[in-house]
């Protein structure tokens, strides 16, 4: 698991994409940080993680797309179910380099806090209750983006793929509220992501929302292991 783990980090910054997610995440979220913490010398930053969420639906699709559908167009993927890697250290070692990207990404709010420490006071059990749930959220719909990527060879077919599933999940919320109903709105309540983001950022830690977001990161880690395995094989 650890070469997979190293060639796939490796792929990520011999190129230009590892620093051009890392690149891009960092400037919303200081233009974020800047409009709503900043400006108006406040040391809340409930929103600019509300606001990061959808930064995060448009970056994770980036970090995912290549994962599985490079290895597929380019016919390494059979190279790699015939080393003696078990599927499943593929598959992890995959999520943990996507996973290891993201969490770069997210450090930058402990500078945020960092920055409002020095003025006046941070929120810390806020601040770092939010990185959690980004984290957690974030390595669910990473997982969701392997999944998708171990379908195709299409990195483009992926990344649209997983964007799409991404902003499913962001409108729930919108579609449980035009239903007008208890029973969808509760049903909604139930899978919706961006309900028990909305927690984190309050700084409320609920075990469910955690072992919401780690059942569905493990979900799609299974489905992704029987897709590789599967279509590699085909």
């Amino acid at each position: 698991m650890a070469a997979v783990l190293k060639r796939e980090l490796g792929s990520y910054f011999r190129s230009p994409i590892g620093y051009t997610i890392i690149a891009i995440f960092y400037f919303f979220a200081n233009i974020f940080f800047n409009m709503y913490c900043l400006s108006y010398n406040s040391g809340n930053m409930s929103s600019v993680f509300k606001n990061t969420f959808l930064i995060v639906l448009f970056i994770i699709p980036i970090i995912t797309m290549k994962t599985f559908s490079e290895d597929k167009k380019l016919g390494t993927d059979k190279l790699l179910l015939t080393s003696p890697v078990s599927t499943g250290r593929i598959v992890f070692g995959k999520y943990l380099s996507a996973m290891i990207i993201y969490v770069i990404c997210l450090l930058i709010f402990v500078v945020h806090g960092l920055i409002i420490e020095y003025f006046s006071t941070a929120q810390w059990s806020v601040i770092l209750c939010t990185v959690l749930g980004l984290a957690l959220m974030g390595s669910a719909i990473i997982s969701i983006g392997l999944f998708i990527s171990s379908l195709t060879e299409s990195q483009v077919i992926a990344c649209v793929g997983t964007l799409g599933v991404g902003f499913f999940l962001y409108i729930m919320d919108v579609l449980a509220n035009l239903a007008n109903n208890a029973i969808v709105s509760y049903v909604v309540g139930v899978f919706t992501f961006i309900q028990r983001f909305s927690n984190f950022t309050l700084g409320i830690f609920n075990p469910a929302d955690v072992l919401y977001f780690l059942s569905v990161t493990c979900l799609f880690l299974w489905f992704t292991m029987k897709s590789f395995g599967k279509n590699s094989r085909s």
